[in-house]
């Protein structure tokens, strides 16, 4: 039984003062005052650091979590065998991902868009926009259904105006 404050040098990344039996490059250090991190193989992998910001992969978060790593950034995987996944990340410098395969003969992918637990619109595995409604049947690029005002209303698309003098004005609206 320990009482009292446990004590430890700061150690870096590759000397972390807290380590393991026959692992001495991975553990726990603290890379400056009120900073804690993680290292693995003798290099820094999480940090937190005085405000409580979290990084993955950067010892100088500037949100409550900041991720930086190559494509996926984020990658999530099915408990069952691990093959159907989604993920939010980059392919290159300026083309951002959000992609979700279904995997092992599973019905096709989808990327669902939710507001307070509703699905409001999709991108389905054939590449439609699908608005107010979860399946298609026709080959239809773009579908809607209903309107914000009724699900079993009439589709209304318009087309306004987005800066004044008439802002939001109507320029042009198809209404079925």
């Amino acid at each position: 039984e320990t009482t009292g404050v446990f004590s430890a040098a700061g150690g870096a990344a590759a000397t972390p003062s807290i380590t393991f039996t026959g692992d001495l490059n991975t553990g726990i250090y603290s890379p400056g005052a009120d900073q804690l991190a993680l290292a693995t193989n003798g290099t820094g992998r999480l940090f937190v650091d005085s405000s409580g910001n979290v990084g993955i992969g950067t010892a100088s978060p500037d949100a409550l979590i900041h991720l930086r790593a190559t494509s996926p950034f984020i990658r999530f995987t099915d408990s069952v065998d691990d093959t159907h996944y989604a993920h939010i990340g980059y392919s290159d410098s300026s083309i951002y991902v959000i992609d979700a395969d279904a995997g092992n003969n599973r019905a096709g992918s989808a990327i669902q868009f939710k507001v307070d637990n509703t699905e409001r619109l999709r991108i389905d595995s054939s590449g439609r926009l699908l608005v107010g409604t979860s399946n298609s049947s026709n080959n239809a690029l773009l579908q809607t259904k209903g309107n914000a005002g009724s699900a079993t209303s009439y589709a209304y698309l318009s087309l306004q105006r987005g800066s004044s003098p008439s802002a939001n004005d109507d320029l042009a609206y198809i209404d079925f």
